[in-house]
């Protein structure tokens, strides 16, 4: 049986990790900014749908309980110190929900349904966190990173938009499944066969 408790491989691991999906959401964010003044709520899905891939290459390298709940608590952290304070518990507690859907069989945490389950709720909750924050927070603290009054007008008219809201979950859901299905693709292609990934269930 594999060794579950965490090293400290494990940990710098899970912060390297953590670092990269964050660098590639902005950059998808800056490549897909022109979105955000007509579908601002599709945003988050497509700037999370390539961090599926890290997330997987983390998790199966890992395969230990904590590996969610540290990506959340790193991504939070991030956030917090962006501005967005209520963004670190609000992700801590969704790492957590996600962690207790990989719990049971050592075994799920390299499996690739239990992994894109664990996933997808993670990153639902964090695709909607622009709109939890904005309900929490307010204009007052986008205004203080820099955006304009009309987008901010923007933004809140999707944020109490009950169609937009759905759009926004469901497109964070698709895109989260399919990236972790392409993700899944490209790590049995390319990392798996090198060897630099272990074998694990399909189930």
């Amino acid at each position: 049986m594999n060794n579950n408790k965490f090293s400290s491989k494990d940990y710098i691991a899970v912060v390297i990790y953590s670092l990269l999906a964050y660098v590639l959401m902005s950059i998808m964010g800056l490549i897909f900014s022109f979105v955000m003044p007509f579908a601002w709520p599709i945003l988050s899905g497509i700037s999370l749908f390539p961090v599926a891939i890290i997330y997987l290459l983390m998790a199966y390298r890992i395969g230990k309980k904590g590996a969610i709940f540290g990506f959340s608590l790193v991504l939070g952290l991030i956030y917090s110190l962006m501005g967005l304070i209520i963004m670190l518990p609000y992700s801590i507690l969704f790492g957590i929900i996600a962690e207790v859907s990989l719990l049971g069989n050592y075994k799920n945490y390299r499996s690739f349904v239990r992994q894109t389950f664990a996933y997808a709720i993670y990153v639902v909750a964090l695709g909607f966190g622009d709109m939890f924050s904005l309900y929490v927070l307010g204009r007052s603290t986008y205004k203080k990173m820099q955006y304009s009054s009309t987008l901010i007008d923007k933004m809140q008219n999707f944020a109490t938009n009950p169609l937009w809201i759905v759009a926004n979950l469901l497109t964070t859901l698709l895109l989260a499944i399919l990236g972790c299905w392409i993700g899944e693709k490209l790590l049995n292609k390319h990392f798996r066969k090198a060897g630099y990934l272990d074998n694990h269930d399909k189930n």
